[in-house]
């Protein structure tokens, strides 16, 4: 007994890391990352019903993160304790006012028949259609290519970015203050993104953030100036909306409206999150054999190869309304 005692107390942290590891990953799967995702799909179906633009309601979710990252970097630098409790509050709040939060009921009688047919009985047949459609399997490739190697690259980008320092701690507070910045830029972007992406279409916006994200992946590998560094994260403010308002624009655009959710949380969050779990590992491994600057070689061609494979498969949103138009019009 007395053995296993001593053996508890000389391996305590190990345990405690262990166990950390396994609340954390299933707070994050169960709450964080499938949480963000049906506030995602409602926002998009609220701004939808009510005649907004997804990126307009979407931008003060920018501007709550800038403003988070700011206040988090100076937190984390004086006590990497105190971010801890600050976000425990955070949530507090959170929890209650989304439990007070009143959604108001539409009256049946003023619905349009548009609204009627999309909250017609969604049945079996029209899930599987979705597999069945080629732009869904295109869909998830960009997005992997995207939205999963943009995650990828920003989880050990700013320990990267702090290695150009003398002192670590400075360049951590540094790069937050960078991440705040390109933050708030880019709910600035969120403006003016729906406007553009209306003009050159979804799947253009898509392939268009994937090359954003190929030049700052390969950018960080070659040019490591710190302003360099700085100026690759903060393209990230134009490939964010581009990438968001893209994907919600090409779901409600392609596929069946009364699917909208379903194919965000199985083509967007499902997709993203089974790339991530790859890759990451897979990053992790050519970080540690051949270096950051390699590693971002090798992770710049796999997000085009990804970017391209989809961009090839999938259906373009402005043709598919074209041919839409035309046959209601015969």
């Amino acid at each position: 007994m007395v053995d296993f005692y001593n053996y508890f107390l000389c391996n305590a942290s190990e345990f405690n890391a262990i166990f950390g590891a396994i609340i954390g990953g299933a707070y994050l799967s169960l709450c964080l990352n499938g949480g963000v995702g049906v506030v995602e799909a409602y926002i998009e179906r609220s701004t939808r019903e009510n005649n907004y633009e997804y990126g307009h309601v979407r931008l003060f979710g920018s501007l709550a993160g800038g403003t988070a990252a700011f206040i988090g970097g100076i937190m984390f630098v004086r006590n990497p304790f105190s971010i801890f409790w600050a976000a425990t509050c955070s949530a507090i709040i959170l929890g209650v006012l989304l439990w007070t939060v009143k959604v108001k009921n539409e009256d049946t009688k003023a619905r349009t028949n548009v609204e009627k047919e999309e909250e017609s009985p969604v049945t079996k047949e029209n899930i599987m259609n979705v597999f069945k459609n080629r732009s869904f399997w295109g869909f998830c490739l960009i997005i992997i290519g995207s939205a999963t190697m943009f995650d990828v690259f920003d989880q050990q980008f700013p320990n990267y970015f702090a290695s150009f320092f003398n002192d670590s701690s400075r360049g951590e507070l540094v790069f937050s203050r960078i991440a705040s910045v390109q933050v708030f830029l880019e709910a600035g972007f969120m403006v003016l993104t729906p406007w553009f992406i209306n003009k050159i279409g979804a799947k253009n916006g898509l392939i268009l953030a994937g090359l954003i994200l190929f030049v700052r992946v390969l950018g960080a590998a070659f040019f490591t100036d710190i302003w360099m560094l700085a100026f690759w994260r903060l393209l990230a403010s134009i490939e964010m909306p581009l990438m968001l308002v893209s994907i919600m624009k090409y779901i409600t655009g392609i596929f069946d409206v009364r699917l909208s959710a379903t194919v965000y949380m199985l083509g967007f969050n499902f997709a993203k999150q089974i790339g991530i779990t790859i890759f990451s590992s897979v990053m992790g491994q050519l970080y540690r054999v051949m270096g950051f600057q390699n590693a971002y070689i090798v992770m710049s061609i796999m997000v085009l190869v990804f970017v391209i494979a989809g961009g090839i498969i999938m259906v373009s949103d402005k043709k598919h309304h074209s041919r839409l138009e035309f046959q209601s019009v015969s």
